[in-house]
């Protein structure tokens, strides 16, 4: 199976790009981006672990979080889980799609602690058992 944490390393790469060179402003656009996509794909591989979702056809990125917020079993971590994820799309979104204003090293370096926090969580949740 893919691991996702490659993709936030190579996030992490594109973030410690120098602010000076050319270049700089799309490799934090592209490690913002890099960032959640690992981040929401290692939170949709562990709900398609558990056997609790199946990706929907359309705005699957938001069906996920609503997911995550419905669990029971260590619900407050679901719930973090769901509010990292949201801020990180948020973030994406931004670094994908806003000509202005422009997208600065320091909100790439946060999309990566906070694909760094989402991965924590992720690894804690599936070393414990969600109720039936």
């Amino acid at each position: 199976m893919f691991e996702w944490s490659s993709v936030l390393e190579l996030a992490e790469e594109l973030a410690r790009r120098d602010a000076t060179g050319e270049g700089a402003e799309a490799a934090w656009r592209a490690a913002a981006s890099r960032a959640y996509f690992a981040a929401y794909n290692s939170a949709k591989d562990y709900l398609e672990d558990l056997e609790r979702w199946t990706p929907p056809r359309a705005d699957s990125h938001q069906e996920l979080f609503r997911c995550l917020e419905r669990l029971t079993g260590h619900s407050k971590m679901h719930r973090q889980l769901a509010a990292i994820l949201t801020r990180l799309r948020h973030t994406r979104n931004r670094a994908d799609y806003d000509r202005e204003p422009s997208l600065r090293q320091d909100a790439a370096k946060t999309a990566l602690l906070d694909a760094k926090k989402a991965f924590g969580l992720v690894d804690s949740l599936r070393t414990r058992r969600v109720p039936e």
